[in-house]
């Protein structure tokens, strides 16, 4: 959840870095920091966005320049451009509709052959939407990464969408269930159990919400140990209420693992 969100303090002198921890991936990708909020990345109007550019060589030899080239979306503002840390020494600039060049000139990447923990690179940048962006705008991001003189290598495509109201009301009933659910196992893989003994009525819902507090699944809560299946919902933190006519009688906190 920390990363649904800005970051940014506004302190000149102080930076705050959090990424997940994940197993195996691409060494040249893009990520985005806040990342928004559910599916769609939901953010607001006028949220500078930061973006963190990895590569590697992965090649068969020495690469003597790393060239990244970025066309940016048109709902981001090109003048706004505040250059970030970074693994090497670099200089970029700015062409035609927004395109940023970011050039590691000398960069002597040895290829992950010879020597893996310095084949890495890495660049950031902070970047400000255009103003007042329409709701419902989509900015989308991706990067080429070119080592020497070789094909570019694509990244993955960041993409945010440009909204509002996207937290619902109903997160905050949550601090205020009066009772505690009793969910085992939690976290869980595929299936968890609720356990309802004296809560159990007839009629009484059981609700999944993403932890926007969007709604995700609904089922009756029939037995005093009601099964809820996963059903293929992304890995993460969930809450789990019960409800009797719309009133709030239990919640607790699931966690889906992967």
């Amino acid at each position: 959840m920390l990363n649904m969100f800005t970051n940014y303090t506004g302190n000149p002198f102080h930076d705050t870095d959090c990424r997940t921890v994940i197993g195996a991936w691409d060494p040249n990708d893009k990520q985005a920091l806040p990342i928004g909020v559910d599916a769609p990345h939901f953010i607001e109007q006028n949220q500078p966005l930061e973006y963190l550019i990895r590569f590697q060589n992965t090649g068969t030899d020495t690469a003597f320049t790393v060239v990244i080239r970025d066309t940016l979306s048109p709902w981001l503002n090109p003048a706004s451009i505040r250059p970030g840390a970074s693994s090497h020494p670099y200089r970029w600039a700015l062409s035609g509709a927004g395109i940023l060049t970011i050039t590691f000139e000398n960069i002597m990447l040895p290829d992950s052959n010879v020597n893996e923990a310095a084949s890495h690179g890495f660049v950031q940048f902070r970047i400000d939407q255009q103003r007042d962006n329409p709701l419902g705008a989509v900015i989308e991001n991706r990067a080429g990464i070119y080592f020497d003189f070789n094909e570019p290598v694509i990244t993955n495509t960041v993409f945010h969408t440009v909204g509002e109201n996207f937290l619902p009301t109903a997160t905050r009933s949550l601090s205020v269930a009066p009772l505690q659910l009793r969910i085992w196992p939690n976290p869980a893989t595929h299936q968890t159990t609720v356990k309802l003994d004296e809560l159990y009525r007839p009629g009484r819902l059981l609700m999944l919400r993403a932890a926007s507090g969007r709604l995700i699944h609904t089922w009756p809560a029939q037995y005093l140990r009601q099964e809820c299946p996963r059903a293929g919902v992304p890995a993460g933190l969930y809450w789990l209420e019960l409800r009797d006519e719309g009133r709030l009688i239990a919640a607790g906190k699931l966690i889906w693992m992967d």
